[in-house]
């Protein structure tokens, strides 16, 4: 009995290190690429379960891209708070990214948390002006903001 246990031991050890393996080899273009174009056709829950599956590999587990789509996925799915985490890290790797502060906007007015979504939106607001992707959703944060109010 204890040959099989350590026999089962050994391969789940080996599954993991070829899991391991083909996620630190994974070509990263290709599977933020991939991860968008799930999220573009609607399949947020396969792009939140590949996302997370690629952070998991403690190679990936800091790729800011990855985890951008993943909070992008939670805050369509509703998760409040696996969007606030995921852009809570986004914002920790890059402190100057407009986009979480506004991903953390849209996380706590999911919550329901009017003071921390005020907060986040006019850190937003201050940053999204300089950066060209950012300055369409302007106005809409602006409206939201007034709404929280």
């Amino acid at each position: 009995a204890n040959r099989w246990l350590n026999a089962i031991a050994v391969a789940k050890t080996r599954q993991k290190q070829a899991l391991t393996e083909v996620s630190a080899n994974v070509d990263l273009g290709a599977a933020t690429a991939r991860l968008r174009t799930l999220m573009a056709d609607g399949r947020v829950q396969s792009a939140n379960e590949i996302a997370t599956q690629l952070l998991g590999n403690s190679a990936l587990a800091d790729n800011v891209e990855l985890l951008a789509i993943r909070a992008e996925a939670r805050l369509v799915m509703r998760d409040g708070q696996g969007a606030a985490e995921d852009w809570a890290r986004v914002l920790g790797l890059e402190p100057g990214r407009a986009r979480a502060l506004r991903g953390l906007g849209d996380a706590y007015s999911l919550l329901g948390d009017a003071v921390r979504a005020r907060y986040y939106y006019q850190e937003y607001l201050l940053r999204a002006a300089s950066v060209r992707e950012e300055r369409a959703y302007i106005v809409a944060v602006r409206r939201r903001l007034e709404e929280l109010k």
